[in-house]
């Protein structure tokens, strides 16, 4: 289990939010769940606004990794990133 946490850099302020990791045999079959606030800064918050649909820089958005190691879920703000194989 992973409990809530905090970051702070150049780029962003991050606030994780809880989450859990489950090791397995064999190692990619691990899952992860994991939730972070992130409150973009300077250039990021900039690229920010231009590419997340709904960002308002009065409120951070929401970061969540979900899944299996070796083919997690992304999502920003509840929405899935496309992967690529």
């Amino acid at each position: 289990s992973i409990g809530t946490f905090q970051a702070q850099g150049d780029s962003a302020v991050l606030a994780g939010t809880g989450g859990e990791i489950q090791v397995r045999h064999p190692f990619s079959t691990s899952v992860v769940s994991l939730a972070c606030n992130i409150t973009p800064k300077g250039r990021l918050q900039q690229m920010a606004a231009l590419l997340l649909p709904g960002y308002s820089e009065q409120k951070p958005f929401i970061l969540e990794i979900r899944g299996p190691f070796a083919s997690p879920h992304i999502l920003i703000n509840g929405q899935k990133l496309p992967t690529f194989s």
